[in-house]
């Protein structure tokens, strides 16, 4: 339940606002509140919390469950005829964290980062290995394959014949990825 607890607590600090971070901290030393006393815990108003709830509910980091109470300031049921007894409930709102839930919600949201880094890093086009020092023209090693130069070994440009030089990799085209991996 610890490592649970602390994953939620790392992932808030990781990608939410400070608030955010609050509302988790404070769900998970409290296991459940109540919207009145998540608000008084945090020193805000009621329609602020349930916004900051709100994002992180639909974030599947927290649950939140309404109920039905009685009002604890509601005047007695009525023993006049002419009125129906009605009993006066309102509305609250529970918050908590489910963990199951919301574990699943982080591993989904790693996967969608991981896929999106790879979609930045991955080459719309085919990688040159190859380019000629003369006209600066890039080839692929299947491209020059027909053309190699007898003497040396070394593949020729087809516009110019001057020999082929490997491209210098770009350490920053995975640079993303690594910091990722990293974290």
């Amino acid at each position: 339940m610890d490592l649970a607890k602390n994953l939620l607590r790392i992932t808030a600090r990781a990608f939410y606002s400070v608030e955010d971070v609050l509302i988790v901290d404070a769900l998970g030393i409290h296991s459940t509140l109540t919207d009145a006393d998540l608000a008084h815990c945090l020193g805000t108003n009621k329609k602020e919390l349930r916004k900051q709830c709100g994002k992180l509910k639909d974030a599947g980091l927290i649950s939140v469950q309404t109920r039905a109470e009685k009002k604890e300031d509601a005047p007695p049921p009525s023993t006049n005829p002419n009125f129906k007894n009605r009993e006066h409930v309102k509305h609250v709102d529970w918050y908590w964290l489910h963990f199951h839930p919301a574990i699943d919600a982080i591993k989904y949201r790693l996967s969608r980062l991981s896929k999106h880094i790879d979609s930045m890093g991955a080459p719309t086009t085919e990688k040159k290995d190859l380019e000629c020092p003369r006209c600066k023209s890039q080839y692929t090693d299947l491209e020059v394959m027909d053309n190699i130069d007898p003497l040396s070994g070394s593949f020729l440009c087809h516009l110019c014949e001057h020999p082929l030089d490997p491209v210098a990799e770009d350490f920053q085209e995975n640079e993303s990825k690594m910091r990722l991996n990293t974290q």
